[in-house]
Parts: C-alpha cells; sequence; structure tokens
C-alpha cells in the first residue's frame, strides 16, 4: 500500500498488477 500525507489510499500491487485498497477507502470511494 502506498503512503504519504497527499495519497489517495489506494495502492499497486506490482506482482498481482491490480489496484489495491482497504475496505475502508472502497467505501468511502463508492459512497
Amino acid at each position: 500500500m502506498l503512503s504519504g500525507k497527499d495519497n489517495s489510499g489506494f495502492g499497486w500491487d506490482e506482482h498481482r498488477q491490480k489496484v489495491l485498497a482497504e475496505d475502508v477507502v472502497w467505501y468511502s470511494y463508492i459512497s
């Protein structure tokens, strides 16, 4: 997972080549 003060909460899984995010991040994004 990426971190930092300007981060959206989304990260990139280099191995699986897909976006990663905690459940709370997804829920706040789709709400």
